[in-house]
């Protein structure tokens, strides 16, 4: 093996791949990268056996991508120890083996042998035969992440709850979140006639918000049983899906509403983020909605030791009944604002421990439920 690559470019690619190198592995092999060039392009590959990372650089991409290859061949070297001794180069560097897999890193005239392990026993990407094939708007696809992703549970008591619920049936693609108190969804349209349904796991998802492969245009998704990969123009995620049944949703969503609110957004968040200067140092960041005479909502939270906040805005506009006292988690209400894009929100109430309903005012397209918060 052996090329010539722009510093810049070879090692952003391996920041971009060691996202799925695992700090604690009993494999040596797993805290590798497998470097592969071949006559058109170099591969790297990184896993650790649940995300699988591979990072392709063409020869001919772009001519800022000064890549030369001159002799094809693989190895795994240390993630670790590579990305340190890349960043620490400058300009070209020319990689070659120079034994059995053992390399020199050779730039402005600095040279440096780095010892490497047999690139046959690294695990290969998962086989994706008979997988279901979606082409969506990149930005689309991020934004449901986004919308959706932090509401995922944090405990591994139901691991189904870990992840998000992907869904596409007759061209509407939806992403789901839950941890049993607080749920989030989005929705959009995708050109497909494919039927889904699998629950990916967090990391997988977190990892595909940061690529930076891509800002227009489709990316691809490939589905099989057990795994999914995300296809980006020079990135591909491989991630094993999570089993289990997803818990329907559908069948928690309030059909009816006893009190809906219009509220200004930000001033809601503005409020509410204020409000958790005390609600804090309660559990559950206990903080009490009530509605005052049908035109102020007051926001307001208590410590015993700290002390209290409270403040009153205006409601943009109330139907059905006036009356609303309801105390929510401050953390995941923040959560919730921040993650809708309109400047004005709609807040549903159903009626005692039912949860709250807060969505964007396309509210087919995205909504989050909030359990209430028992003060008793």
């Amino acid at each position: 093996m052996e090329f010539i690559i722009e510093q810049g470019i070879f090692h952003q690619a391996i920041q971009d791949v060691s996202r799925a190198v695992s700090s604690k592995t009993l494999s040596p092999i797993l805290s590798g990268i497998k470097i592969t060039a071949d006559k058109d392009k170099i591969a790297l590959l990184a896993t650790n056996s649940d995300l699988t990372i591979e990072k392709v650089i063409p020869v001919c991409c772009q001519q800022s991508h000064r890549l030369q290859i001159i002799h094809s061949g693989s190895v795994v070297v240390s993630a670790r120890y590579l990305g340190q001794v890349i960043k620490k180069l400058s300009g070209e560097i020319h990689i070659k083996g120079i034994a059995l897999n053992k390399i020199k890193l050779i730039s402005n005239g600095i040279e440096a042998n780095m010892n490497g392990l047999d690139s046959i026993e690294f695990p290969p990407p998962p086989i994706l035969d008979d997988s279901k094939d979606i082409s969506m708007p990149f930005l689309d696809f991020k934004r449901m992440v986004k919308q959706t992703l932090f509401a995922v549970s944090k405990s591994d008591t139901r691991p189904v709850l870990t992840g998000v619920h992907l869904s596409l049936e007759n061209g509407r693609f939806s992403c789901t979140a839950t941890n049993s108190h607080r749920l989030a969804f989005s929705r959009g349209t995708v050109d497909s006639k494919e039927t889904v349904s699998c629950v990916v796991p967090f990391a997988a998802l977190n990892e595909c918000s940061k690529v930076t492969d891509i800002d227009h245009g489709n990316m691809k998704l490939y589905i099989t049983k057990q795994y999914i990969a995300f296809q980006f123009p020079s990135i591909t995620l491989f991630s094993r899906l999570i089993e289990g049944n997803y818990p329907n949703v559908e069948s928690l969503i309030p059909k009816e509403a006893r009190t809906t609110l219009t509220l200004n957004k930000e001033l809601l968040k503005q409020g509410i983020d204020r409000a958790s200067l005390f609600a804090s140092a309660s559990d559950n960041n206990k903080i009490l909605l009530e509605v005052i005479e049908g035109l102020q909502l007051k926001i307001c939270s208590s410590s015993t030791e700290y002390g209290e906040i409270a403040e009153v805005q205006d409601i943009v506009s109330l139907n059905g009944e006036s009356e609303l006292t309801v105390t929510v988690d401050g953390n995941f209400m923040m959560d919730a604002l921040k993650a809708i894009g309109e400047d004005e929100v709609q807040l549903s109430y159903s009626g005692s421990m039912k949860p709250l309903l807060l969505q964007a005012m396309d509210s087919g397209m995205q909504f989050h439920l909030i359990s209430p918060v028992r003060t008793a």
